[in-house]
């Protein structure tokens, strides 16, 4: 690429605005944040939503959570429904101009609105995020960049009734239109109507980036990166170049930083991933979803703080009660509620953050997991945020940082799935902590007391099994990869299609009961 520092300079230009009026609104979030709402309710009065919750007579936080109940996907879905067949000013007197898919709660596809309001709102946060990368990483931007939300290997198509194009088209689409024809300039991407398979899109991809002055990686997922490396290794092999051992940092000099999920269930592969990069810094990303964008990584070594230019935010905390931002507490935990440009309006997210720290006066946060994943086989009631912090503390006391998650593959029995090299010892050993931590949950010691439960068996995972299981996803729901919320729980049948076709390394392992009684150590 020719001059991408030169055009890096030119498309963060304007961007330095967006920083500077974050930065004033820093010093008063709570005007922020009203200012936001207000604007949404006097945009939105006249809209078939704004008519029905009677937005014209809303002045205050407080008459906005009296006249409009917390909504999640399915309570929206008529209004949705109302937009794919045509009809206008349904939530938003702003014109939907694409629909987005992404996965729920049962990881059914969801259709989220996305509005020109919606894209700025995105822009915003990501202008302040690339202005702080700027500042706090100089060199990552001195170079190529290249930015992947979800690769192209969905086909584009139009809503039936009304051709809204399902899909924002590339991932350039997500930046302001003033800084698009510099930024399109310096950034390695494949666009969506680039029909391909996967292997095609991943030498394709190659290709670009050894082509390059490559200085900045930023992608979603860590195993997307991890399948990056295989397929470059996989490159060399049959090209003749780059001789094994190797690792980022050799192929590319002028590379420094990768952005990508670190937290939650992503947090097993950052070692992995830190052993393949070299001498390059990782950025965790912020909370962004499909439905809107939460946080963004501010400070260098700190968790991401609130984007908060960009929506209105309530957070609920684990007794039900909703707090606007400006209330949150340090160490709780919330899930995120949003009110969004495309509509979306006290919009349950499912997503779950912790507070860590303070940023100027508003909150910096780490995400943690998702809220609404549950399986129930006999009353136990195991969510997919406890069975993270069962995994968590497994791991503290392990060596095991592959994949795991927990699956019922009976109708009175949890395995537990370990992608693991280590001993059947010690991955029992690892499965007698995850079941006493499961055992704290009241539900599921009873049920294990009463013996409608039986202990948990385990079942090693082969190699690489996480990026066979979200290809499986992917397809199975026909969804982006960027787009999917891969989980620690997964329910009875779930993955059935996916187990059977697997090729298992042992037998199962099943714990002995007198290991997970309440009155013994698992350890």
């Amino acid at each position: 690429m020719i001059n991408a520092h030169s055009n890096n300079q030119r498309w963060l230009s304007p961007y330095q605005r967006v920083h500077e009026d974050f930065m004033r609104a820093c010093k008063d979030p709570q005007e922020t944040q009203e200012n936001i709402l207000i604007n949404y309710l006097m945009q939105n009065q006249n809209t078939i939503f704004g008519k029905k919750h009677y937005f014209r007579e809303i002045s205050s936080y407080e008459q906005f959570v009296r006249n409009v109940p917390l909504r999640q996907h399915e309570d929206l879905s008529v209004y949705i429904s109302q937009i794919a067949e045509g009809t206008q000013q349904v939530l938003t007197a702003d014109p939907v101009v694409a629909f987005e898919e992404t996965s729920g709660t049962n990881a059914r596809v969801k259709r989220i609105p996305y509005t020109k309001s919606l894209l700025d709102e995105f822009d915003r946060a990501i202008g302040v995020w690339m202005c702080r990368i700027s500042k706090n990483y100089p060199k990552a931007l001195r170079g190529d960049l290249y930015l992947s939300i979800s690769p192209p290997l969905k086909k584009p198509s139009l809503s039936p009734q009304c051709k809204i194009p399902i899909g924002t088209g590339d991932d350039l689409s997500y930046f302001n239109a003033e800084v698009f024809p510099y930024l399109s300039d310096a950034v390695i991407s494949l666009r969506q109507d680039e029909n391909m398979d996967s292997d095609a899109f991943y030498f394709r991809t190659i290709e670009r980036l050894l082509c390059s002055q490559l200085s900045f990686i930023s992608v979603w997922s860590p195993t997307f990166f991890l399948n990056l490396d295989k397929k470059l290794q996989a490159y060399f092999k049959r090209t003749g170049g780059q001789h094994d051992p190797f690792v980022w940092k050799d192929v590319f000099p002028s590379l420094s930083l990768l952005s990508c999920w670190a937290d939650a269930q992503s947090a097993v592969w950052m070692e992995q991933v830190k052993e393949r990069l070299g001498d390059i810094e990782i950025q965790g990303k912020g909370l962004l979803s499909t439905e809107g964008i939460v946080s963004i990584p501010f400070q260098k070594g700190k968790d991401p703080v609130l984007a908060l230019c960009s929506h209105f935010f309530e957070f609920r905390d684990k007794e039900g009660v909703v707090y606007p931002a400006v209330d949150l507490k340090k160490g709780e935990i919330y899930e995120v509620i949003l009110t969004t440009g495309a509509g979306l309006c006290r919009y349950v997210t499912g997503d779950m953050v912790q507070i860590t720290d303070v940023y100027e006066n508003i909150p910096c946060m780490k995400f943690i997991g998702r809220s609404g994943r549950q399986s129930d086989l006999v009353g136990e009631k195991l969510t997919e945020y406890h069975v993270n912090q069962a995994i968590a503390q497994a791991r503290r006391m392990s060596s095991i940082n592959g994949c795991v998650f927990l699956c019922p593959m009976a109708a009175r029995q949890y395995t537990l799935f370990i992608e693991s090299r280590l001993s059947p010892r010690m991955m029992k050993e690892f499965a007698c902590v995850v079941e006493k931590q499961l055992r704290m949950n009241p539900y599921y010691d009873q049920a294990c007391r009463l013996g409608q439960l039986e202990s948990l068996d385990i079942k090693r995972l082969p190699n690489h099994f996480e990026l066979k299981m979200i290809k499986f996803l992917c397809h199975k729901f026909n969804m982006k990869e960027g787009h999917l919320k891969l989980s620690s729980l997964y329910r009875l049948g779930e993955l059935d299609e996916l187990l059977k076709k697997t090729a298992w390394n042992s037998r199962n392992m099943s714990l002995d009961v007198s290991m997970t009684t309440t009155n013994r150590s698992c350890l």
